[in-house]
């Protein structure tokens, strides 16, 4: 991850001046999974990603078959670090992302896990014309993914309808400026000169702003029919240097 910012770092007036672009900086050698994996695999990713887990199995209650949604899921670190707590335990665990890229790998990575099964989903669509039933999911997962909704209240409003009342949404998210995420998340996420900017019609609206704050995740997510439960790290935690905050809610 250093590395890469620090490529990042050295690029930066040519990044601003759109004289190159981030994917061939990142991306350089053309592989992809292999360059995403390595720039998520960090101490803060990784820390969220098994606080992730660890909450999944304190709230799940023994029982029948456990349905889980992951939406974006990347490189699949989130998605290992979830079925390595829940092994043993009979899931049906849906891996989706919206690139054929991700979930081609992922069916791969995780073909000897019973019950996982991977597919496109867009988070902008209607979850019910992409094959995800109201009320068939008990656990909904997405690491660092939502940002990327057009509207936040209305993909919040798709994964509620998604899960059954009761049910979780854990998803981890950037809610402050980080001087090293804003040399490569800002320009992964700029939009081309004919669209228009992520958010452009929910609260981010005219602000130029991508991510939003933990205050305003919590508002977003009790509009949309959810009750937070908890949120990680803590300020005082050493590891809220990153400005990424693990998201634990309700479906009431």
């Amino acid at each position: 991850m250093a590395q890469s910012h620090q490529k990042l770092l050295r690029h930066l007036a040519e990044l601003v001046r759109d004289q190159v672009s981030i994917n061939q900086l990142l991306f350089e050698n053309g592989e992809i999974l292999t360059a995403l994996a390595a720039y998520q695999n960090n101490w803060f990713t990784t820390y969220l990603n098994y606080a992730a887990a660890s909450i999944v199995k304190q709230a799940v209650k023994p029982g029948p078959m456990l349905r889980v949604l992951e939406l974006g899921g990347g490189a699949g670190l989130t998605t290992a670090a979830i079925l390595d707590t829940l092994a043993g335990r009979p899931i049906n665990y849906r891996f989706t992302d919206i690139s054929p890229l991700f979930t081609t790998a992922a069916q791969k990575k995780f073909r000897n896990h019973i019950g996982l099964r991977c597919s496109l989903l867009d988070i902008n669509a209607d979850f019910t014309a992409q094959s995800i039933p109201a009320a068939s999911t008990d656990i909904v997962v997405a690491g660092n993914v939502l940002h990327n909704a057009a509207h936040i209240g209305q993909t919040l409003q798709r994964i509620r309808r998604s899960l059954v009342t009761g049910g979780w949404l854990l998803f981890s998210e950037s809610t402050r400026e980080n001087h090293a995420m804003l040399t490569a998340m800002q320009f992964l996420l700029s939009p081309a000169e004919s669209e228009s900017l992520l958010g452009s019609e929910d609260r981010r609206g005219g602000t130029d702003q991508v991510f939003i704050d933990s205050t305003a995740w919590q508002e977003e997510l009790v509009v949309a029919g959810f009750e937070v439960k908890c949120f990680l790290p803590a300020s005082t935690s050493p590891l809220s240097v990153a400005g990424q905050t693990l998201f634990f809610a309700k479906a009431v």
